[in-house]
């Protein structure tokens, strides 16, 4: 084979490369850019449903028993298909559920199944029907409630429950330690409140503190904060610790992290 013909075969293959790359590209970016958007828009759906089911705990949402009556499939993805058993799935729920003083009375809410066997028949997941379910409803409109946890994970379920609620009361924390007033205070009291949080590895406690600022009287303040597991000696009753209030409302204060790194 002669230089001039390794040459064009070397050209005609860059020549096929470069058409096989201009058929494929566009079909690859748009079916790139239709996923970013669709996870986007999930991304979207599940945080307004996180939103939602906070807004019934923070309206003394109640926990509650109940069995779903109905399961239907109102959209798919991943995992190969609707039918796959490695798929999500946005589920629409009817579930009648007890409450325990009164009626039982049906609820519907859209959730998400994530994966795992199931049989269907059509739309409607009926290996779902009479499974046992624990919900929260809002108590001053039964018709908002969202599924919970099933009743087999109902010790982890009623966990992150009390988590969600803790977490709620914690809101501002982070905030108030960037701008509260800097004091000393001796931790008065300690309420150990059960809720391990195991991924953060630490756990819910709600403080009592005798507040010493650097100006004016002592006064007494609490708060809920979460402490680590290696560092629950540190925070124990009697202990001099660093803290931030807002004068505005001094009965409540927080542990200031970043100075409380110096106590042993």
């Amino acid at each position: 084979m002669t230089e001039y013909s390794i040459w064009w075969t070397i050209g005609g293959f860059a020549c096929l490369i470069a058409l096989g790359f201009a058929v494929v590209a566009p079909g690859f970016i748009l079916g790139f850019s239709l996923s970013r958007k669709f996870n986007q828009e999930l991304k979207a759906e599940r945080a307004e449903r996180e939103k939602y089911q906070k807004s019934i705990r923070d309206n003394d949402g109640v926990l509650v028993p109940g069995v779903i009556l109905a399961a239907k499939i109102l959209k798919s993805w991943g995992g190969g298909g609707k039918h796959s058993s490695s798929s999500s799935h946005l589920m629409e729920y009817e579930i009648e559920i007890t409450p325990e003083n009164g009626l039982p009375f049906r609820v519907k809410t859209k959730e998400e199944f994530f994966g795992g066997s199931y049989t269907s028949i059509l739309s409607e997941m009926i290996s779902e029907h009479g499974r046992q379910v624990w919900v929260v409803y809002d108590p001053k409109d039964s018709t908002r409630a969202y599924l919970s946890h099933y009743n087999e994970k109902h010790e982890e379920g009623v966990l992150n429950y009390r988590r969600g609620i803790f977490n709620t009361l914690t809101e501002g924390n982070e905030e108030l330690k960037k701008t509260g007033v800097q004091a000393e205070a001796i931790i008065t009291g300690i309420d150990d409140l059960n809720l391990p949080y195991p991924l953060k590895k630490g756990r819910a406690m709600h403080l009592y503190f005798d507040v010493m600022p650097r100006a004016g009287t002592v006064f007494r303040a609490e708060g809920n904060v979460l402490i680590g597991d290696v560092a629950l000696e540190k925070y124990s009753v009697g202990k001099t610790v660093y803290v931030r209030f807002d004068p505005s409302q001094p009965e409540r204060a927080v542990l200031d992290s970043e100075r409380n790194k110096s106590i042993q």
